[in-house]
């Protein structure tokens, strides 16, 4: 299953209402962040190790601006991606 569509199974939350809930739900938050970093382990061939909760622990400020600027250039167009590669640190630090 790809990223989006876990977090939908997992909140019962639609794709319409998840702006608006990512600035309140620190819970949702954390929930797209382990399906997406899931899904790119998957996708690397690497298993993701830890749970929904552990990564809550270490995510702080930074790794949540990391993680919206991924999103954003992901979401971009190929023009705007051609300028760099934006990558979720390995070694997530505060």
């Amino acid at each position: 299953m790809d990223a989006l569509g876990e977090f939908i199974q997992k909140t019962g939350k639609e794709l319409v209402h998840l702006n608006a809930d990512l600035g309140k739900d620190v819970r949702s938050l954390r929930t797209l962040m382990h399906c997406t970093i899931k899904a790119g382990e998957l996708l690397d061939g690497r298993a993701m190790d830890l749970t929904e909760e552990s990564l809550g622990r270490l995510i702080g400020p930074k790794q949540i601006k990391d993680f919206f600027q991924i999103i954003t250039w992901q979401s971009s167009t190929t023009t705007q991606k051609k300028k760099g590669v934006l990558m979720f640190p390995k070694a997530m630090s505060n």
